[in-house]
């Protein structure tokens, strides 16, 4: 039974991801700009992703300040999980660390991995919907490779940016966003 719920919940995520593509690709996304505590948002993250780095054998590493900030916090969430997420399924027995940091009116977030790391050749496809690194059946890693490309999105949506870079060993996300201070 439990495995059938699994396998349940695993799809509902993947119709959820198509959905919010569509939304994103259609320009139906909408924005939702409110003050929040940003090393709250962080915490609750976090704490959803440390169960799955059970399996994984993961350690994740949290530094960043406090501060109310105001932009879309569903947005922010959901490129911050999205990047754990990607980190903790791609890394195995290492560390994740996240970052933050607000300078000059915007938002830094750094995501660090010691896993697989990002082929050279194809760090511009990864954001490409649809598209992953080992397009196998027998890939290890599932997914529907829709995460990064919503990601890039919303980054997108909140006029901010993403960028990626070799960790060696791993990958370091880095994501750019304007924000008002509160």
């Amino acid at each position: 039974m439990q495995k059938g719920l699994d396998c349940a919940r695993n799809l509902e995520h993947q119709i959820n991801q198509i959905l919010d593509y569509a939304r994103l690709e259609s320009g139906k996304a909408q924005l939702d700009i409110a003050k929040f505590n940003i090393r709250h948002l962080m915490l609750r993250c976090v704490e959803k992703i440390e169960p799955l780095t059970k399996d994984s054998g993961n350690r994740i590493r949290m530094t960043g300040e406090a501060a109310e900030i105001d932009t879309d916090q569903d947005k922010v969430a959901h490129i911050v999980m999205n990047l754990l997420s990607n980190a903790n399924k791609f890394t195995q027995q290492g560390r994740i660390e996240i970052a933050w940091s607000i300078h000059r009116a915007h938002l830094n977030i750094r995501v660090c991995d010691t896993g697989c790391g990002i082929d050279e050749a194809d760090r511009d496809k990864i954001f490409e919907p649809f598209w992953q690194a080992d397009m196998s059946l027998s890939r290890p890693a599932g997914g529907t490779g829709l995460g990064l490309a919503i990601t890039k999105l919303y980054c997108e949506l909140l006029s901010g940016e993403i960028d990626v870079t070799n960790n060696n060993p791993g990958s370091v996300f880095t994501v750019t966003l304007p924000i008002a201070q509160a």
